[in-house]
């Protein structure tokens, strides 16, 4: 007889090796690809993936997921502010983080015995749900990476120039610098980070395409990541439903944040922060709805999350602040006796953090900035009772979905979450008091709130419609839930340039801005040359080029130069003079109008401009 080891223990032994030498080369095929220039998704991916399955030795799956993501985007947040005085690059911070976390999660994997992993059937049948979601990603990121020159120009829109920009600031400081503050500073270091790689090797002229193109593939990942943890949502709100049930709903709900609603009117507006808000609302949610299982993962999430949000959006914030209060309000003294030494330690340090973070950073960026607060802009176009209906309408679905326990996690969140929200909305609108109460902020703030109710709402409906007994009448409650769903969500309709945007990016289809003028763009984007378009391509192709352009040249958000992204009109010789008188050096025009230079000499000979015919 063999005294080899053998059965049970000796197969969990071989597997818990197999996922740790997984994980390990992962993690070195992905800091091979960051070091040599390209995408750093590959490292972050399995930075993630490692966290995960370490949390998930002591919690749920879906807690393991959303505390992993709430705690590594907080931790990005604030290691963008403290470790931007070390002289290195962002790329090469990030990199030692990211192999950091993914080593020490490993470490953790490792002394697992024995290792949980995944239930197999649960994970296909959650995987197959996810499909359409990760067959769409997938095909728009083989479109950004060889398309035509318009394969970008659904990323490229309002105010995505701005937040390029700052995320250029972020890469130069390798961080956010005292001197150059960040109001929404984890949005910028992700998108700087995304860029980082390779960036150093790239010529000039390269820059804006480089930055760009790695822009678009973290939006559309992110837009991924976002559609399947709603799934992850639904899959656990739905514990009583058949396994082809419960991917039948997450299927449904995952497509919300890839639809023209949520993906395409975040693409059409720039918003770059609008789908980290969705991720980050549906992590705060599903820690808060798990805490009576894992308090203690809970309470250190709910802390990270309402940091991370702190950094993207603060008035958001005020979701997680407000489920995290009623968290620990809700807490027995008998739970915080309970706790070991270092338990207590992680609990504290992770609430201290909140405050920390406010009066360190929120409180000064708001003193500095309120004003920002009343501005004007291109939004989703929501309305003030509508939304009211949507988030009276989710409360009422709460209290039917726990069957009308007025003391259940379903209706006492919704409500903490409505009563925050109306504070913030109200303090919002009261900046505007001058120029209209509803406007930008006000309603950006709420179609972010709809989305989210649409998508922890019709969950809940499903549940709701499962109960009933016969076939037909659950039939019935699936149309009128679907019903439901889609008439809030074309309301108001979309826009042409939403649907625009969102075919753009999923299918390729082209756009209003030519591809001539997008690789004119790049063909200009000198970062060391003021360059503008004038009689070039037409009014509406010379106004994208310019609107980058002249941004690209901006050393601030106050910088003067910035307002001629708005309102310069490039056809007119006396503007372009106008924005020579401004400029802090010599500007480059470039026309197709052969007469151009002998106005401009005749209007301004003494501007340092020249020009350049196409």
């Amino acid at each position: 007889m063999s005294d080899s080891p053998s059965g049970p223990p000796a197969r969990a032994s071989r597997r818990r090796w197999v996922v740790v030498g997984a994980l390990a080369v992962a993690t070195a095929i992905g800091v091979a690809i960051h070091v040599a220039g390209g995408a750093p998704f590959v490292l972050g991916a399995v930075a993630v993936c490692a966290l995960v399955i370490a949390v998930g030795q002591r919690a749920s799956w879906a807690v393991a997921i959303v505390f992993s993501v709430s705690v590594l985007l907080a931790g990005y947040a604030v290691t963008l502010r403290l470790l931007q005085p070390i002289p290195a690059g962002l790329a090469e911070k990030n990199a030692v983080l990211l192999t950091l976390v993914a080593a020490l999660a490993i470490v953790r994997v490792a002394r697992s015995t024995p290792l949980r992993l995944p239930p197999l059937r649960s994970t296909l049948a959650l995987g197959t749900a996810t499909l359409p979601v990760v067959a769409l990603s997938a095909g728009a990121l083989v479109t950004v990476a060889v398309g035509a020159g318009e394969r970008l120009v659904w990323s490229m829109q309002n105010d995505a120039i701005w937040n390029t920009m700052v995320a250029r600031f972020l890469w130069e400081d390798g961080g956010v610098a005292v001197d150059r503050p960040n109001v929404s500073p984890l949005v910028s270091g992700l998108l700087a980070g995304a860029f980082a790689p390779g960036r150093a090797a790239t010529a000039p002229l390269g820059l804006l395409e480089h930055d760009l193109v790695r822009q678009a593939e973290l939006w559309i990942l992110l837009v991924a990541a976002t559609g399947i943890l709603a799934a992850v949502v639904a899959w656990r709100e739905l514990p009583r439903l058949s396994t082809t049930g419960r991917a039948a709903a997450a299927l449904a709900v995952s497509l919300v944040p890839v639809s023209p609603y949520v993906a395409g009117y975040s693409f059409q507006f720039g918003f770059y922060n609008a789908i980290v808000v969705v991720l980050l609302l549906l992590c705060g949610w599903m820690l808060f709805r798990e805490a009576d299982r894992h308090r203690v993962l809970g309470v250190i999430g709910m802390a990270a999350t309402s940091i991370a949000l702190l950094a993207v959006w603060a008035p958001l914030a005020a979701v997680p602040l407000a489920l995290g209060v009623l968290l620990l309000v809700t807490t027995p003294r008998s739970w915080w006796a309970s706790l070991a030494r270092r338990e207590l330690t992680a609990v504290i340090v992770s609430l201290a953090g909140i405050p920390a973070y406010l009066l360190a950073v929120t409180v000064p960026d708001v003193l500095r900035d309120n004003g920002a607060l009343s501005a004007e802009g291109a939004t989703v176009g929501v309305q003030p009772v509508f939304v009211a209906l949507v988030l009276t309408g989710m409360l009422g679905v709460a209290v039917v979905r726990s069957r009308f326990d007025w003391r259940s996690t379903e209706v006492w969140g919704t409500a903490a979450v409505l009563a925050a929200s109306a504070v913030v909305l109200a303090y919002l609108m009261l900046q505007r008091r001058a120029f209209g109460y509803w406007g930008y902020y006000p309603a950006k703030f709420a179609w972010l709130l709809v989305v989210f109710a649409i998508i922890v709402s019709s969950v809940w409906l499903i549940a709701i419609v499962s109960r009933a007994r016969s076939l037909p009448l659950r039939v019935v409650g699936v149309v009128a839930v679907v019903t439901v769903v889609v008439s809030v969500m074309v309301t108001p309709l979309p826009t042409p340039g939403s649907l625009r945007s969102w075919s753009g990016a999923y299918l390729g289809t082209a756009m209003p801005v030519s591809s001539d003028a997008v690789r004119e763009l790049f063909a200009l984007s000198d970062p060391d040359q003021l360059t503008v378009v004038s009689r070039d391509l037409g009014a509406d192709q010379d106004r994208f080029i310019n609107g980058w352009l002249i941004q690209q040249s901006a050393s601030s958000a106050r910088d003067p130069i910035r307002s001629f992204a708005y309102d310069f009109d490039s056809g007119d010789a006396a503007e372009v003079c106008r924005l020579a008188d401004e400029a802090p050096g010599p500007i480059m025009v470039a026309t197709r109008d052969p007469g151009l230079a002998v106005e401009l000499d005749a209007l301004c000979s003494d501007a340092d401009v020249s020009v350049v015919d196409r």
